[in-house]
């Protein structure tokens, strides 16, 4: 099978259900390829266990079983997949092939979640410091508090503000430490 040219790498091979189990624990891989009549753990058994533990591992039943409650139990538990033996070659590929596209789109619509998150924390960031700054100009102080502590989450109940510019001094190399700190009760 040309897994590399389908997009794979294949991470392990198990003999028996056990086996399977510990090497998914291990590896984590996106999918897991597995017969139903096993040694030590069946292939149901291994499912149970996959989708309860990692219901985000896509797996598929190859079996020469055509029976209905086994192909109920795989429905339950999300397999994306149930294929009989002896299988075509050509549909096995085109399983594979579409198992692949909707990887790669889980993937990419993740990327694009953390990306909103990433965005969103930086203009949390900027609106904390544009507050910041009207703070310490003075002029934070009118109905607009109600509005941003509300949006924000945040509350002040008493508010101290230090500002401290840390400046090498050239002749002496000493410190110098300029600080500006002003305290304002808040009413909530």
């Amino acid at each position: 099978i040309p897994w590399k040219q389908w997009g794979y790498q294949v991470v392990g091979q198990a003999s028996n259900g056990l086996e399977a189990l510990s090497m998914i624990e291990k590896e984590l891989p996106n999918v897991v390829l597995s017969d139903i009549r096993m040694l030590h753990m069946d292939g149901i058994a291994l499912m149970e266990n996959i989708y309860q533990k990692y219901p985000d591992i896509k797996v598929i039943i190859l079996s020469g079983y055509n029976d209905v409650e086994y192909l109920r139990v795989a429905i339950k538990n999300r397999v994306v997949e149930y294929l009989l033996k002896p299988t075509d070659m050509d549909e096995f590929e085109a399983t594979f092939l579409r198992i692949k596209q909707q990887l790669d789109s889980e993937k990419r619509r993740e990327e694009e979640i953390e990306d909103l998150k990433k965005e969103a924390m930086e203009a949390k960031d900027l609106q904390y410091g544009r507050i910041l700054n009207e703070l310490l100009r003075g002029d934070f102080f009118d109905d607009r508090y109600l509005i941003i502590k509300d949006e924000l989450g945040i509350t002040f109940h008493n508010c101290v503000i230090a500002v401290m510019d840390v400046q090498k001094a050239e002749q002496e190399n000493v410190l110098e430490t300029n600080l500006l700190s002003r305290q304002s009760n808040m009413i909530e």
